[in-house]
């Protein structure tokens, strides 16, 4: 994936993340397996209540947001079709 200097957002999937780690020398399995578990190991700190930071890459940290009217909306409408 090439990034030009310009651009000031780039965003990605876990799947296409997974490609451009593969190109390092590591096979595509290889890959998946280290991207899941990166990916595990932050959201077990996240699930026990806890930020985390991780120098160069960024900060994580879990949100709660009430619920917008929208949402609320839409799973009455959920609950209504079963």
């Amino acid at each position: 994936m090439q990034i030009s200097k310009t651009e000031k957002k780039v965003t990605v999937g876990k799947l296409k993340l997974t490609e451009m780690l593969a190109t390092n020398g590591r096979s595509k399995k290889q890959a998946q397996k280290a991207m899941n578990d990166v990916l595990s190991a932050i959201i077990d700190v996240l699930a026990k209540g806890s930020d985390l930071n991780i120098i160069g890459l960024g900060k994580f940290k879990v949100t709660h947001q009430p619920l917008t009217m929208a949402v609320i909306l839409k799973m009455a409408k959920i609950e209504n079709c079963r």
